[in-house]
């Protein structure tokens, strides 16, 4: 729809004459030598404006963000890793009272170096206070009352590359015999001063009873109960 260009000096009179009783649009029209749809859409913009001419649309230069606000966004992720660059934008929205589009975020983590990357995910579980806790209840034991326990299980596929290269679009691909091999079990027991000589290992996985076991008849055998460290 093409719109036809009004005088100022028109616009002046339609703001008189809109508010008087009596008028039709019609009529007004008739007056000003306009078209009734100009007269309507002056006296939608006068009801909701204030005056006959829409506000000018905000053009410029994109939104930018003052240091604080950047700041925000940063301390935001650095809580909340897991959070899609919509709810960063939500999120800003409710602190700050206006909305922003997503790039300005991308722009924000990018001059601020942030990657989008494989997420490590911790326990929810964990507590400070009880690994404080621990960590006091170690200090009053010396090196030599430590034993470090492990379990570890090797087979063929133990020693083989997970990674390789290749041509970009391609998969790297390695040739290996692919056969069912055999689960071998181990368990050690280590100090301060290395490994000592109970590592028990089996064919097959370990389970709590034969876990047991070996504390029972290998490894309490080897400490010394009046708290002097190892035998």
């Amino acid at each position: 729809m093409v719109y036809t260009h009004i005088p100022k000096g028109k616009h002046e009179i339609l703001a008189q004459l809109i508010p008087l009783e009596g008028l039709s649009s019609r009529e007004i029209a008739q007056k000003l030598d306009i078209s009734r749809r100009t007269v309507e859409r002056a006296s939608s913009n006068l009801f909701h404006f204030g005056t006959t001419t829409p506000p000018r649309s905000a053009r410029g230069r994109k939104l930018t963000l003052n240091l604080t606000q950047e700041y925000w966004i940063c301390d935001l992720l650095d809580d909340k890793s897991t959070y899609l660059i919509s709810e960063v934008v939500m999120e800003f929205w409710d602190e700050w009272g206006f909305k922003i589009t997503e790039d300005v975020v991308r722009r924000t983590l990018k001059k601020y170096q942030f990657r989008r990357a494989v997420l490590r995910r911790d326990a929810a579980q964990r507590s400070e206070e009880l690994r404080t806790g621990w960590i006091g209840t170690m200090g009053n034991y010396n090196k030599s009352q430590i034993i470090f326990l492990d379990e570890s299980a090797v087979n063929q596929k133990t020693g083989w590359r997970k990674y390789g290269w290749s041509r970009q679009g391609k998969v790297p691909i390695g040739q290996q015999l692919l056969k069912r091999d055999k689960r071998w079990s181990i368990l050690p027991a280590y100090t301060v001063d290395g490994l000592l000589p109970i590592t028990r290992i089996i064919q097959g996985s370990i389970n709590q009873a034969i876990f047991n076991d070996w504390i029972e008849t290998r490894v309490l055998p080897f400490c010394n109960p009046n708290k002097q460290g190892l035998k």
